[in-house]
C-alpha cells in the first residue's frame, strides 16, 4: 500500500485527469469510482465516499520504498548539505531503476 500524498492519491470523481508519483517520476494507475474512505479520518468513522484511487505502481518495489524513505528524510532534515547528498542517492536509486528496467534486468 502506498503513502498518500507521495505513492497514493484521491480525488473527487472525474477531478483529475492523471497523478505523477513524487518518488519515482512514473504516472499512476488509476480506478475510477471507489468507493471507500479517502483519508485515515473517513477510514475511522467508516465514511465512504465515491471517488477516483491513484496509485504508483512500483509501490511494493525495494527499491521505491528505500527512495520514500529518502524522500521522506530529506523534507525531514534542516541542514542543506546533508539534503544535497540524499537527493543524489535518491537520483542514483531513480536513474539506476529506469536503467534497469530499460534492459529487464
Amino acid at each position: 500500500m502506498g503513502l498518500k500524498g507521495y505513492d497514493f492519491f484521491t480525488a473527487l470523481p472525474d477531478t483529475v485527469d492523471e497523478m505523477v508519483c513524487k518518488v519515482c517520476g512514473e504516472v499512476c494507475d488509476v480506478n475510477r469510482g471507489v468507493s471507500g474512505p479517502m483519508s485515515w479520518a473517513g477510514a475511522m468513522a467508516k465514511k465512504n465516499t465515491l471517488h477516483d484511487s491513484f496509485s504508483c505502481d512500483n509501490t511494493n518495489e525495494d527499491w521505491h520504498k528505500q527512495a520514500l524513505e529518502i524522500l521522506r528524510e530529506i523534507e525531514r532534515n534542516p541542514s542543506p548539505s546533508v539534503k544535497k547528498l540524499m537527493d543524489n542517492d535518491l537520483v542514483r536509486i531513480i536513474k539506476k531503476k529506469k536503467v534497469m528496467g530499460k534492459y529487464g534486468f
